[in-house]
């Protein structure tokens, strides 16, 4: 396993931790309701997404800019739709917890949607400093 692949996983896991811990302590501080109760199971999925697109997105699979650019750019907004049909569903067959649901994943997607453009940017920036 590279080096880069061992520390972006690394990274991941320790920010899926801290979130899990965050998850856990704010359901004994806020008032019921708040933290919905597959909140833990959303701390699998969102980990799982984002290193599926590291994966993918493998700078050493692109030959081109061009190449690498509409791949994220496709893989963006299929994520995208992913996400918005989870939620949609689940405030569709669940709307006693939507409210909760909908705040603890979108406060999830932010975090870790941070997480996948610094590493990439980071990925690309190591690629680009090794061509010159």
């Amino acid at each position: 396993m590279e080096k880069n692949s061992k520390s972006f996983y690394t990274k991941l896991i320790i920010l899926t931790i801290i979130a899990l811990l965050a998850v856990i302590g704010l359901k004994f501080i806020l008032p019921e309701g708040w933290i919905s109760p597959v909140a833990p199971y959303l701390l699998l999925l969102f980990p799982t997404v984002s290193a599926s697109l590291y994966i993918l997105l493998n700078p050493k699979r692109f030959n081109t800019v061009r190449s690498f650019q509409s791949t994220y750019f496709g893989l963006s907004i299929g994520r995208f739709f992913v996400y918005l049909a989870i939620l949609v569903a689940y405030m569709f067959f669940f709307k006693s917890d939507a409210k909760a649901f909908v705040i603890n994943f979108l406060l999830l997607y932010v975090i870790f949607f941070i997480f996948d453009i610094k590493v990439t940017l980071k990925q690309n920036s190591i690629k680009n400093d090794k061509k010159k």
